[in-house]
């Protein structure tokens, strides 16, 4: 039987105006940039090469009409305000989602588990204290 597991996970999608769109590497290379203090290592920890880096991090400036990194020759790459800010509401958005998105994954992979199996589907009940609950098994000839 197939075992992989899929995940879930929130990406930020920001669109400007004229359809441009930034991609979610972007919090990656922030978060970066704030453990190490070089776009050179928060690059390559994003998985980007430096251009790249450096390319999205002026374009986000253009947009943002502020920049995310402050940037200064022999002392490093720093986040500005608005760069400490859009990480803090990266891991506002996944602290308070990810439990609900983790357990959206775990229903989505046991459906797909047990439609790879060939199984009929299981019902499953989040309730507590319900008096439907109490009668089901009058109904267990139709219920597994």
């Amino acid at each position: 039987m197939h075992k992989k597991r899929l995940s879930i996970s929130p990406a930020w999608v920001f669109r400007t105006d004229n359809g441009e769109l930034f991609e979610p590497v972007l919090f990656r290379l922030l978060e970066s940039i704030r453990d190490s203090g070089k776009l050179t290592a928060a690059a390559e920890a994003a998985g980007v090469s430096y251009r790249h880096a450096w390319n999205l991090l002026n374009r986000s400036s253009d947009v943002f009409g502020m920049p995310l990194v402050i940037m200064r020759k022999g002392h490093g790459t720093e986040l500005s305000a608005l760069g400490e800010k859009l990480l803090w509401a990266d891991q506002r958005v996944k602290a308070r989602l990810g439990p609900q998105i983790d357990s959206m994954a775990s229903e989505f992979n046991d459906q797909i588990q047990q439609l790879l199996a060939g199984e009929h589907p299981v019902l499953r009940l989040h309730a507590s204290h319900g008096y439907a609950v109490a009668l089901l098994p009058e109904f267990s000839d139709r219920v597994e």
